[in-house]
C-alpha cells in the first residue's frame, strides 16, 4: 500500500474552507462534513501491464492491440498452457478517471484505488472485459496527466515510460530517476497522482483488490488505522466498481453485504455503486443495504407559505380530511404524500397553546390548493387544535422534512436468486419498474428495451468469461466459421433460456441487441461523462443521505446516434472509440468543425475535455479547418478550484480562457484553440463581429451564467442559422437545451416562469420572511443608486432647459398622476438640488 498524503499537509487543506465554500453552500454544514469523511474505495481499470495464467481452451490476447486468438475468419487458435496470456492496455478506464475526478473536486476525503497490476487476485475476466485501444476518454485522461505530472506533452505521447527521466514532487520530497521510472509503469499510481493534483486536501491510498476484500472482512465498518501507513476503510466507505463485468461486481457487492464471522455471516452494509458503459449504452446500480435513510430528499430549504383559509371536507372514513387553500397570489410548494406544519400564533405548543399536529397531502388540486389528512406517525388529533385551525388560527404552514427508509436488493439477489424458483424470480425482478429509475420518458418504461439490456450485459459477462474478450463487429462468418455477432446471439439465447423464459417476439429486441453487440467493445466519451458523474452523485447520496439514491438500476442510452454507421472502422486515430461505434466521417467532420465556447467556467472546462477526447478540432493545420474558439472575460478564483477540472492552484488570478487552453493541450495536444478574453455582446469593435458569425463557426456552446448574454448569442445564432447547445446548473440541478436551425425552438422563444413576486403591501407593511428583509433592502439600494440616478439623468436635460417649470409639473401630473408625479418631483428636487440654480433662475422665489 502507498500513502500519498502526509499528516501536516492533510491538516492544512483541510481547513481550506474557500476552496469548498461552494459546497458548503449547495450541500450543507452537515452533508459537507459527512463528504469530507468518506472513504471512496474505486475499483476499476487503472492501465499498466497484467500477465495470468489461463486454461488450455482460452484464446491468446493482445490487449492493447487487439487479439491474436482469431485468425483469418474468425478461427479459433489452439495454444498450450504455458504460453496462454492476457494482457491489458496501457491506457485506463476512462470512466474510472471521469468518477474519480468528480469525487476528487467534491471533496471526498480520502480515495482508495484497487490496483490490478500484478495481482493474484485479479482473473483474465478483468483483463478481457476492458479494451483501452478504444477507450477515447481514458487515453485523453493519460495524455493529460503525464503531461501534468511529466511536465511536457511529449511524454503524453510517448508510449515508452522508461525513456521519462525528469523528476517531479511528491509531497515536497523530490523522486529520483528511478523511482520516477517505476511510477510511470504503474497506473494506479498515476491516477494517484494525478487526483492529488486535482485536488490536494484528497488522501490516497492504493490497494490490491485480495488484501481489500480480506480489509472488508476482518475490520468493522467505522475502523479507525491503528498503525501508521495501513489502510481501513474508514468511518464513512463507500464502494464503487467501475466498468467490471457483472461476475466482478457481483463479488464486491457480496462483499459489501456480508462480513463472515464466527457464527456465519453477518451484515456488513457498506454503501455499493457499479457503473459501466458499453458503446451506446450504460449502467448504474446502487445496493445502499437493507435499511438506507434518506435524510432529505430533495435539498431544498422549505419556504413558508401564506394561508387564506382551511375547510373541512366531508370523508368516508375517520380521517378527517382538510382543504388548504392559499393566500391569493401565493403557490404552495407542495406534492403528494409531503407532510406540512401548520404556523400561528397558538401553534408553538408553550405557555398552554395548542400545538397543531402535523397533516400528509393526499391530492393537490391546484398551484393554490390541495387537501390533507392528518399524519399517521402523530397522536390522535385533538378536538380543540381542529377548531382553532378551522377557524383561523394558522397564518401559514411549512413542508417538513421526513427522513425516510429505504430497503435496497442486493445485485445476487435481483440477478440470481437463491430460491427454487430463481428463474422465474429473475425474470419477475427484471419487470419490476420500481427497480428502475426513469431517465427517458420514452425508453425507461419499454419493458423489452429494458430486459433486452440487461440480458445483454449478462451474456457479455459470459462472453469475456468464454473468449476473454470483448466481442469484435469485424469479420464475415460463413456457416462453419461464426463472427462474435453470432457467438453473442448465442449467448443470449442461452442467457433466455436460463430464465425460464421466451425471447421477446419484438423488432426492438432485435434492435437493441444487435446494436448493444455491434458496439459494446467502444467506449463512448458523451456516456462517460454523464455516466461518471451520475455515480460519483450516487456515492455523495450514500454517504451524506442527501437526495434520492438511484433505486436500483439506471439504463440510458443513445442508440439514436447510430444511424449511418456504416463506415465504422477499428483503426488508430485520436478517436478510435468514437469512430468505431459512429464511424469515421462523425470524427473527421468533428475534427474539421469550427466550435464557439462561450464560458470557461464549470460546464465550459467539462465540455473542453469531452471535445479533447472526441477529436474535435484537429483538422488541417489551416484554423479554417478545425479550430476551437473559447472566450472567457472572468479570471480564476480559489473557489473555482473544486468545480473546474482543468484549474490548478497556480492558475488563481489568471484568465479562464487562456488557462483552459493551455490545460486542454496537456489533453490534445494536436488541438487548434483560440483563447479570448473579450465580452460577447453588442460592441462592434471585438473579435466576434458580425463577420466572425457568418463565418467563423459552426456550432456554439453556451456555458453561461447569465440570461443576457444567453439571449444574445441565441439571437446571432438564429440571425445566422447556427447551431446553439446552451446548459446551465444550480447547485444539484441541471439542464440542457439544443437548438437545431430549423428544427427547433430558440432559446428566447420560451422563458422560464416568473419567480413568485413578494407584495408590496407585505413588502413595506407586514414582512414575515428573511427573504422580505432582504427583498425590502434590494429595493432600496436599487431605488438609491440605480432608479434614482437614472430619473435624474432623464430628466436634468429638460429641466435645465425649460422657461417655465409648470409645464414639466402638468406633464407629470398627466403621465404619472398626482402621487406619483409628487414623489418624482420631492425626489428630483433631493437629487438635483435647488431648481432656480438648476435652471439658472436669479429669484429664489420661482416657484
Amino acid at each position: 500500500t502507498t500513502n500519498n498524503n502526509n499528516n501536516s499537509k492533510k491538516k492544512k487543506v483541510d481547513n481550506d474552507d474557500e476552496r469548498y465554500s461552494r459546497q458548503m453552500f449547495a450541500l450543507g454544514a452537515r452533508a459537507h462534513k459527512l463528504v469530507r469523511s468518506t472513504t471512496a474505495i474505486l475499483d476499476g481499470p487503472m492501465g499498466g501491464k497484467l500477465a495470468s495464467k489461463m486454461d488450455d481452451d482460452d484464446v491468446i490476447i493482445d490487449g492493447a492491440d487487439g487479439f491474436d486468438g482469431l485468425q483469418g475468419n474468425g478461427e479459433e487458435k489452439n495454444n498450450s498452457k504455458n504460453d496462454a496470456v492476457a494482457t491489458i492496455s496501457e491506457v485506463p478506464s476512462g470512466l474510472l478517471y471521469e468518477v474519480a475526478k468528480n469525487l476528487a473536486l467534491s471533496g471526498v476525503g480520502r480515495i482508495i484505488l484497487v490496483d490490478d497490476d500484478n495481482d493474484d487476485a485479479a482473473t483474465p475476466t478483468d483483463a478481457g472485459y476492458f479494451d483501452g485501444a478504444l477507450d477515447d476518454l481514458g487515453a485523453a485522461y493519460r495524455r493529460s496527466a503525464l503531461s501534468e505530472i511529466f511536465g511536457s506533452s511529449t511524454a503524453a505521447q510517448d508510449d515508452d515510460e522508461s525513456t521519462i527521466t525528469k523528476k517531479i514532487d511528491v509531497d515536497d520530497e523530490e523522486v529520483d530517476e528511478s523511482d520516477l521510472e517505476e511510477s510511470a509503469v504503474s497506473g494506479a499510481t498515476l491516477l494517484a497522482e494525478y487526483i492529488q493534483r486535482l485536488n490536494p486536501g484528497v488522501q490516497v491510498d492504493i490497494v490490491k483488490r485480495g488484501k481489500l476484500l480480506d480489509l472488508m472482512q476482518e475490520s468493522d465498518k467505522g475502523g479507525s488505522e491503528e498503525e501508521e501507513g495501513t489502510v481501513s476503510l474508514g468511518t464513512n466507505p463507500v464502494v464503487v466498481c467501475i466498468d467490471r463485468s457483472q461476475s466482478v461486481q457481483l463479488e464486491m457487492n457480496d462483499a459489501c453485504r456480508y462480513k463472515c464471522t464466527a457464527t456465519g455471516k453477518s451484515e456488513a452494509s457498506v454503501p455499493f455503486v457499479s457503473v459501466e458503459t458499453a458503446g451506446v449504452h450504460s449502467r448504474v446500480f446502487c445496493d445502499f443495504g437493507p435499511k438506507f435513510v434518506v435524510v432529505d430528499e430533495d435539498g431544498e430549504t422549505p419556504r413558508s407559505t401564506l394561508l387564506n383559509r382551511v375547510e373541512e371536507v366531508d370523508s368516508s372514513n375517520n380521517s378527517t380530511l382538510l382543504t388548504v387553500h392559499c393566500l391569493e397570489g401565493e403557490r404552495h410548494d407542495v406534492s403528494y404524500g409531503d407532510v406540512i406544519q401548520f404556523q400561528g400564533d397558538q401553534s408553538d405548543g408553550q405557555d398552554g397553546n395548542v400545538k397543531f399536529p402535523k397533516y400528509q397531502v393526499t391530492s393537490v388540486k391546484s398551484p393554490s390548493c390541495f387537501t390533507v389528512k392528518r399524519w399517521e406517525e402523530e397522536k390522535e388529533e385533538s378536538a380543540e387544535a381542529l377548531m382553532i385551525l378551522l377557524g383561523g388560527g394558522a397564518r401559514s404552514f411549512v413542508r417538513v422534512k421526513i427522513p425516510k427508509a429505504t430497503t435496497f436488493l442486493s445485485l445476487r439477489e435481483i440477478l440470481h436468486p437463491s430460491d427454487s424458483d430463481d428463474a422465474a424470480k429473475t425474470t419477475a425482478f427484471l419487470e419490476d419498474e420500481s427497480l428502475f429509475a426513469p431517465s427517458d420518458l420514452d425508453k425507461s418504461f419499454d419493458p423489452v428495451r429494458r430486459r433486452a439490456v440487461m440480458t445483454s450485459m449478462t451474456a457479455l459477462d459470459l462472453f469475456v468469461k468464454k473468449y476473454n474478450r470483448l466481442p469484435s463487429r469485424s469479420g464475415n462468418g460463413t456457416k462453419q466459421k461464426r463472427t462474435d455477432i453470432d457467438r453473442f446471439h448465442s449467448l443470449i439465447r442461452k442467457v433466455v433460456k436460463e430464465t425460464d423464459a421466451a425471447s421477446p417476439q419484438s423488432d426492438t429486441w432485435d434492435t437493441v441487441i444487435n446494436q448493444f453487440a455491434q458496439t459494446c467493445r467502444g467506449k463512448f466519451t458523451p456516456i462517460q461523462a454523464l455516466s461518471g458523474a451520475l455515480a460519483a452523485q450516487e456515492v455523495l447520496k450514500a454517504a451524506t443521505g442527501l437526495y434520492n439514491p438511484v433505486h436500483q438500476f439506471l439504463l440510458y442510452d443513445c442508440d439514436e446516434v447510430l444511424h449511418g454507421n456504416e463506415d465504422c472502422s477499428e483503426s488508430e486515430s485520436v478517436a478510435s472509440g468514437q469512430s468505431y461505434i459512429l464511424g469515421e466521417h462523425i470524427s473527421k467532420k468533428l475534427a474539421r468543425s469550427r466550435i464557439f465556447l462561450v464560458g470557461a467556467g464549470a460546464i465550459g472546462c467539462e465540455l473542453l475535455k469531452n471535445l479533447s477526447a472526441m477529436g474535435a478540432a484537429t483538422g488541417s493545420s489551416n484554423t479554417k479547418q478545425g479550430c476551437l474558439i473559447i472566450t472567457d472575460m472572468d479570471t480564476i478564483e480559489k473557489s473555482n478550484l473544486s468545480r473546474q477540472l482543468l484549474f490548478r492552484d497556480h492558475d488563481v488570478g489568471e484568465f479562464k480562457s487562456t488557462a483552459a487552453r493551455t490545460a486542454m493541450m496537456r489533453f490534445l495536444p494536436d488541438c487548434h484553440i483560440e483563447a479570448h478574453t473579450s465580452r460577447v455582446g453588442d460592441e462592434e469593435d471585438g473579435p466576434f463581429d458580425d463577420d466572425f458569425w457568418a463565418s467563423g463557426c459552426n456550432v456554439v456552446l453556451n456555458a453561461l451564467d447569465n440570461v443576457e448574454a444567453r439571449l444574445f448569442v441565441d439571437r446571432k445564432c438564429v440571425s445566422h442559422g447556427l447551431g446553439l447547445v446552451d446548459a446551465g446548473t444550480l447547485g444539484p440541478k441541471g439542464n440542457v437545451q439544443v437548438v437545431v436551425p430549423n428544427n427547433s425552438e430558440s432559446y428566447g422563444s420560451s422563458a422560464d416562469p416568473p419567480e413568485p413576486d413578494i407584495p408590496v403591501c407585505t413588502l413595506k407593511n407586514f414582512p414575515y420572511e428573511i427573504s422580505h428583509t432582504i427583498q425590502w433592502a434590494r429595493d432600496l439600494f436599487d431605488g438609491y443608486f440605480n432608479r434614482r440616478p437614472r430619473q435624474a439623468n432623464d430628466h436634468v436635460g429638460e429641466i435645465s432647459q425649460a422657461e417655465d417649470l409648470s409645464k414639466i409639473a402638468q406633464a407629470l401630473l398627466d403621465k404619472l398622476g398626482e402621487d406619483a408625479a409628487t414623489d418624482m418631483a420631492e425626489e428630483l428636487g433631493e437629487d438635483l438640488g435647488v431648481y432656480p440654480f438648476v435652471v439658472g433662475s436669479d429669484d429664489p422665489s420661482d416657484p
